[in-house]
């Protein structure tokens, strides 16, 4: 079976369950005729794993050090086979920023709902990576909430199926293969694709990311990874270049205290201690009161309101009421499973983060 249709099958799977507003009310949204029933990728290739895909990627257990015995076939005549991106990604990190944000035009409603439908028509017809283009470029420009909401759903069911699972759609831009030679380590692979060894660990359903073996292939995303947070809306939106990728709730700085402006990743830590600025007091590692979780992303200040400034970050939290409100110190807050895939996503040193009001 070929790999479009056994993508297809994991897409059109995952886009099963409750139709949204949208989805119920226009048909332009009507998918080919394909099997009822999602085709698991481990199927096409002929692995022996169990026939049901996991809803959402799985947690990366880092003491179950098993070998990927599986690995999926990928089209070999792809010039991009084993290549690594040469050019940096479009900046929409800076768009993000532009003073006119906010300010839609009339022509952009139209460019976006010319978008929305070419995004549509590319769906109908299983083209994922035209989809994605035209969806990702309709965002932002005067969509209704009920369009919006489509299209992030959309974007997030294809970045699923096309980029965070084993199968590759040939000629893919976004993505890449290595296969695993002596003298190979996970780090040493992904630094060329800027993206974390536990991100690759992922896409490839390898336990543990400091172990590889010999003779796999891999597949690879071409990063880095950028996100953007809106602050009206409490949003962190994650993309790989000018592509949406997924969204997460984010709680925020009390008083209006998480500055706007560009940001570098500065560094990642597991399991941080803290030491609370207001009592002086210190949580350690693993400590189960230890209020900004186990995972630590450190930003530095490049522009706006956030340039020279340090010591903010974006981290897990014990208090998930929180998400969604205005109540830490200022840094950005995640449950923790959303700042784990925040945390596999982003590269320090490689990727940015936008906030804006």
């Amino acid at each position: 079976m070929g790999i479009a249709a056994c993508i297809w099958g994991i897409y059109a799977w995952q886009s099963a369950g409750p139709a949204t507003t949208q989805e119920a009310t226009d048909t332009s949204t009507a998918k080919p005729s394909e099997p009822s029933k999602p085709i698991p990728i481990d199927e096409a290739v002929g692995s022996d794993t169990p026939d049901t895909p996991p809803t959402t990627l799985p947690a990366i257990t880092l003491d179950d050090a098993e070998p990927d015995d599986a690995v999926i076939d990928v089209d070999t005549t792809d010039p991009s086979v084993g290549g690594v991106r040469t050019t940096e990604p479009p900046s929409l990190v800076d768009e993000a920023l532009d003073s006119t944000f906010g300010q839609i035009q009339p022509d952009q409603v139209e460019a976006a709902q010319t978008e929305l439908k070419n995004g549509r028509e590319a769906l109908a017809r299983g083209d994922f990576i035209a989809a994605r283009t035209a969806l990702s470029k309709s965002l932002d420009k005067g969509l209704s909430p009920a369009d919006e909401q489509y299209a992030r759903n959309e974007l997030s069911r294809i970045a699923d199926t096309t980029l965070f699972s084993r199968a590759r759609l040939p000629n893919d831009p976004l993505v890449s293969q290595h296969k695993v030679v002596p003298g190979d380590n996970m780090a040493k692979i992904v630094a060329p694709f800027d993206i974390s060894p536990e991100l690759a660990a992922r896409i490839n359903q390898i336990s543990n990311p400091q172990i590889v073996r010999l003779g796999a292939t891999l597949k690879l995303i071409k990063g880095p990874f950028s996100a953007i947070i809106d602050k009206s809306d409490h949003r962190l939106d994650v993309y790989l270049g000018d592509i949406y990728v997924r969204s997460f709730n984010v709680g925020l700085g009390g008083g209006d205290g998480t500055p706007t402006g560009l940001w570098s990743v500065r560094n990642k830590l597991m399991n941080p201690e803290w030491i609370d600025p207001a009592t002086g007091h210190r949580y350690l590692a693993d400590a189960p009161d230890n209020p900004i979780g186990e995972r630590w992303i450190g930003l530095v200040g490049l522009t706006g309101d956030a340039v020279g400034r340090s010591g903010f970050g974006i981290h897990g939290t014990i208090d998930a009421a929180s998400i969604g409100r205005d109540q830490s110190m200022g840094c950005i807050r995640l449950v923790a499973d959303d700042v784990a895939w925040v945390f596999d996503l982003l590269v320090d040193g490689k990727s940015r983060v936008a906030v804006r009001e």
